[in-house]
Order: C-alpha cells, then sequence, then structure tokens
C-alpha cells in the first residue's frame, strides 16, 4: 500500500475494549492498545460502575505487547492514581463532556499525565 510522502508509515491504530483483565491478557498481539473499563464510576454512563477492583486485576496481566487504557469515571482527581497502579495511559470521556469548563478540565488532566511521564524517566 502506497501512503502519502507526508505521511511515511501507516498512521492508524488497531484498539479494542475489554471488562477484565484476562480478556485483556488473552488479546492477540495484533493490538495496539485496548481499553479496559470501568475503572471507577462512569462519570456519563448512569448505573455504570466496576465490579471488580481494576487495580488488583492489572496485578495479574501478562499482555504487555498491547497497552492498556483506563477509561471509565476517569478525571483529574483520580489519574495519577491509575498511572502509579500500572494502566499505560488514560482515556477521558465524562470528565470533560460533563465538565462546565471542558477546557480547563483537559488541561488540567493532560498536565498530571506529562507531569507523571517526565517523572518515569
Amino acid at each position: 500500500m502506497a501512503f502519502p510522502a507526508r505521511y511515511p508509515k501507516p498512521c492508524r491504530s488497531k484498539s479494542t475494549s475489554t471488562h477484565s483483565i484476562a480478556d485483556f491478557n488473552s488479546l492477540k498481539n495484533d493490538f495496539d492498545y485496548a481499553f479496559l473499563s470501568p475503572v471507577f464510576k462512569s462519570i456519563s454512563k448512569d448505573n455504570y460502575e466496576p465490579k471488580i477492583d481494576f487495580f488488583e486485576e492489572i496485578k495479574l496481566r501478562t499482555n504487555h505487547e498491547t497497552k492498556v487504557v483506563a477509561l471509565g469515571g476517569i478525571d483529574s482527581n483520580n489519574i495519577q492514581t491509575t498511572l502509579k497502579n500500572g494502566f499505560d495511559d488514560i482515556a477521558l470521556l465524562g470528565a470533560i463532556w460533563n465538565n462546565k469548563k471542558p477546557l480547563t478540565e483537559f488541561k488540567l488532566c493532560q498536565q498530571i499525565v506529562l507531569s507523571f511521564l517526565q517523572s518515569q524517566v
């Protein structure tokens, strides 16, 4: 497949969603990342909350080829805890959509992630 000169490599990722570490661990290596949810009580969906403790579950992770992305209830108050407990990244939905100042919340979340990543170097 030929790509335009400005895109020397394919600009695509392959992802999926999972709801248990067993499902995540069983993924084939052709996924770049997978969402694992819900980590916390959802901000944007009523009655959508974790039935298990994902911070305990993630200790059973055996799939290190696929990045695991925390989803569900992630906001500026729990990003650092989420990353410290073994998630590779976080996804924001309700924290932005349901916020009175979405851009401010996004920038705060972004800064928290960047500061965490810098502290890991």
